[in-house]
């Protein structure tokens, strides 16, 4: 029996709209995954997203909606109508994690995965990637690994050493866990503190996570607590 092949999905990058339409689009050859090279010289295969959707508009079986979060605007297109489309609204704020793509030289995302969110996290990523003076990206595609079927471990996935507990691991969701009781003094702690001190990657999306399976929860707004 031959094996079957072994698809990986390949981590998102989080972004601004202003680094999606300040890159370059590069298109390659030899059945290569066209891509987006950042102002930093990062390839992009994958955007992520938290943005406010201004308005709608369908052209046959494509629909578009405009999108802003806050450093520039550009359109999510859809090749069809499907459930995501129907469940948009203007107004909403999303997380959208899809490929950056071009057509007649201006650039748009085509959605893979839309998930409505609290509008709070739209702040919070542009705290996040815009206060900070410190701001890196994080390239989930390295230049070796483009010609090889390699998986790029996303930072959920990994476990952390803490050296206070003699080496045990923890999983980045205790992690943070942990983290939120150091800095909760009784009215929980602050999720701008939380994303400052925190030292994992991709904290935004672990807390996203961790609200949503009920580890912590919003006891006031910008405040989580650990249950």
């Amino acid at each position: 029996m031959e094996p079957k092949p072994n698809y990986q999905r390949l981590a998102s990058t989080e972004m601004v709209i202003r680094d999606i339409l300040e890159g370059d689009y590069v298109q390659t050859e030899n059945d290569a995954p066209n891509y987006l090279l950042t102002k930093n010289k990062i390839k992009v295969m994958y955007v992520n997203v938290i943005v406010n959707v201004l308005r709608k508009e369908t052209m046959g079986a494509i629909t578009n909606f405009w999108v802003d979060d806050g450093t520039g605007q550009i359109m999510l297109r859809f090749f069809e109508e499907n459930k995501k489309t129907n469940q948009l609204q203007v107004g909403d704020v999303v997380l959208i994690i899809g490929r950056p793509r071009l057509y007649n030289e201006e650039k748009y995302i085509s959605p893979e995965i839309v998930s409505k969110v609290d509008p709070q996290w739209l702040k919070i990523r542009s705290l996040k990637l815009n206060a900070s003076e410190k701001r890196e990206f994080k390239n989930p595609l390295k230049e070796d690994r483009m010609a090889t079927a390699e998986r790029v471990i996303s930072p959920l996935e990994e476990e952390i050493v803490d050296e206070e507990k003699g080496g045990s691991k923890l999983l980045p969701a205790e992690k943070i866990a942990k983290l939120i009781k150091e800095l909760d003094s009784g009215s929980g702690a602050l999720i701008e503190t939380v994303l400052e001190q925190s030292v994992l990657a991709n904290t935004e999306q672990i807390l996203k996570r961790m609200l949503e399976s009920g580890e912590i929860f919003q006891n006031s707004p910008g405040k989580v607590k650990v249950l």
